[in-house]
């Protein structure tokens, strides 16, 4: 369980080509499941995967977590009025905005009818997310919705999601994607894999 994977994250910017900083990322295996990890030169943020059973998936970003298909992935934006992000009101705008943009991405480009689309704003461990889920088109047929838990971290949007197979419960999903967020640390230095490996398996 030692052995570091990386997983390549997409970092895509709608506002700016200049991210100011690109970001990298390691799913980091330990004893007791995996460390998401996500970093720049100067900051950082991880997720927390508890499981004995994690694997990396062909898909890009997506592991699966006991019977979950799970994807954490980030997109950069600019701030360049300096608004103050950690006021709930300035949160929940910025992350309207961006849910707003995936909304006409889902609809637009890949023809979703999104009228299913439900969302609530909500605080989890001190930090804001908004959670929202839609049905997913009939053709896909062997899912049922996608769900997802989306915060800020630094100058990112940070999006936890899982595909909802039709033979999972919905509540189950949400309980699992809750329980992902609630792990999220976030770091005013950047962090090195090579050495949070060895932390997190120093008596393997």
């Amino acid at each position: 369980m030692s052995t570091l994977i990386f997983l390549f994250l997409s970092l895509l910017n709608p506002y700016n080509d200049d991210l100011g900083g690109e970001y990298e990322s390691a799913l980091i295996p330990w004893e007791k499941g995996a460390v998401f990890a996500f970093t720049n030169k100067e900051k950082s943020f991880t997720l927390e995967l508890y499981s004995d059973n994690i694997q990396p998936l062909e898909q890009r970003n997506f592991v699966m977590v006991d019977e979950w298909m799970f994807q954490a992935f980030i997109l950069g934006f600019d701030n360049p009025k300096n608004v103050d992000l950690s006021t709930e009101i300035e949160q929940k705008r910025s992350l309207s905005q961006y849910v707003n943009y995936e909304v006409k991405y889902f609809e637009e480009e890949l023809g979703y009818d999104m009228e299913s689309l439900k969302f609530k704003w909500g605080d989890i461990n001190g930090k804001y997310f908004y959670f929202w889920h839609f049905e997913t088109p009939e053709e896909l047929e062997t899912l049922q919705k996608q769900m997802f838990l989306t915060t800020i971290c630094h100058d990112q949007f940070l999006n936890l999601n899982i595909p909802l197979e039709k033979d999972k419960d919905f509540d189950d999903g949400k309980k699992f994607l809750f329980s992902v967020a609630r792990t999220l640390k976030i770091f005013d230095e950047p962090i090195d894999f090579d050495e949070l490996n060895k932390i997190l398996n120093k008596d393997l």
